[in-house]
């Protein structure tokens, strides 16, 4: 009987190299902006849970991102809904990642204090 060979050949070897250091690349320049969605996300809905009006929570989610993550994000940007508990705030805004040479990559992220299942990051 004869058994044919196993494994890698150069070629899928060097691809597969290829495609984990691209995929590699993307996360590591992606992986700070996502970081940051999540601590906007997190400021918005804690703001959203102790203020009454949409100024004092634009004032509190301002407090908030001064300590805690970047400036992408301002309380001005924000959209909000309603008073009081039915307070709805969504955002959305753009991130550029530069790659390499003129390729860069865009991620749109949006968001919002009420989890309905359409408020996700997007690519």
């Amino acid at each position: 009987m004869r058994q044919g060979q196993r494994g890698f050949s150069l070629f899928g070897l060097m691809s597969t190299l290829l495609v984990l250091g691209v995929s590699g690349m993307l996360v590591a320049r992606a992986g700070p902006g996502v970081l940051e969605y999540w601590a906007i996300k997190k400021a918005v809905v804690a703001a959203a849970a102790v203020s009454d009006t949409p100024a004092q929570l634009r004032e509190r989610f301002d407090q908030m991102a001064s300590v805690g993550f970047s400036d992408t994000l301002r309380g001005k940007d924000l959209q909000i809904s309603g008073r009081g508990d039915t307070m709805r705030v969504r955002f959305t805004y753009e991130k550029r990642i530069p790659l390499f040479g003129p390729t860069s990559l865009l991620i749109e992220y949006r968001g919002s204090n009420v989890d309905d299942g359409q408020d996700e990051a997007a690519n």
